[in-house]
């Protein structure tokens, strides 16, 4: 990619904060900040789909993870 990024889809997604879980989780903390969700259970969804740990893709064998 020219960038020296290389992992598979999912986790580059994942990294990148693109993949679904990550959307509806950026979507629900908007509508916390907008006062029309509970800001509590948009921290819940982060935490619960671990979006700060790009590794975290379920079923997706990570680059450099061994075998």
């Amino acid at each position: 990619d020219g960038f020296g990024f290389a992992d598979t889809r999912a986790a580059a997604r994942r990294f990148f904060l693109v993949d679904a879980e990550s959307i509806v989780v950026a979507t629900l903390q908007t509508l916390a900040k907008d006062g029309k969700y509970d800001a509590g259970a948009a921290a819940q969804a982060f935490e619960r789909y671990r979006l700060g740990d790009p590794t975290s893709v379920a079923g997706v064998a990570q680059e450099g993870a061994g075998a």
